[in-house]
């Protein structure tokens, strides 16, 4: 496990697949678990505190986690005073029926665990397919809900998507206008698998 310290208020933690073992952490209990996290968290913070002298009493606490293709999982830890921490609204997004014809599509989860449940529901071999016909598959979370933006190649027939969007509606909702939501979402959002995250989720975050 690597501290860095990125600012008086905000570090960065690197761990590598040994590392979780080691700690016993439970990525995908972490991103879909608030209680389990929350243990996990604490006792991040504490290691943090004695290694680099990053103390959080009498702080807000923001996370933010990153799967790199690497194997690599990084948390980016920043502490806000109570006074200075950020209101959050909440967000609604128009829905349409797909469309397979546009290059870009995005698919909304509620949480974490959804996004799972779309992993644990589809096969090795729908997996490999989609490298087939997909340019891009990213996960990216804003506003407390993830979004999988998905760029397909442009000589691909659309009828190889009805697939996987049909899988994925089964979890999932639709984001209307999505090339002009991925602009929010590179601006606002922020990313936690930066590319085949179809795949690398798949890999990391199934029961299979």
């Amino acid at each position: 496990m690597k501290f860095e310290k990125i600012n008086k208020d905000k570090i960065k933690i690197t761990l590598n697949l040994k590392d979780l073992e080691e700690k016993n952490i439970d990525f995908h209990l972490f991103m879909s678990n608030p209680i389990e996290s929350q243990h996990i968290l604490l006792d991040m913070l504490d290691e943090a505190k004695e290694k680099i002298g990053f103390d959080t009493n009498n702080y807000n606490i923001k996370v933010e986690a990153l799967v790199m293709a690497e194997s690599d999982f990084i948390f980016t830890i920043t502490r806000i005073l109570p006074d200075q921490a950020p209101i959050r609204k909440k967000a609604k997004v128009k829905r349409k029926k797909i469309s397979t014809n546009k290059l870009t599509t995005i698919f909304r989860f509620n949480t974490f665990e959804d996004y799972c449940l779309f992993l644990d529901s589809i096969t090795p071999k729908e997996v490999n397919d989609n490298k087939r016909f997909l340019k891009t598959a990213l996960l990216y979370t804003y506003k407390n809900n993830y979004y999988l933006c998905l760029t397909k190649k442009e000589d691909v027939n659309s009828s190889l998507l009805d697939k996987l969007f049909f899988s994925l509606i089964e979890f999932s909702k639709y984001v209307n206008n999505p090339e002009m939501f991925y602009s929010k979402l590179k601006e606002c959002g922020k990313i936690v698998i930066k590319n085949n995250a179809i795949e690398i989720g798949y890999t990391y975050f199934t029961k299979k």
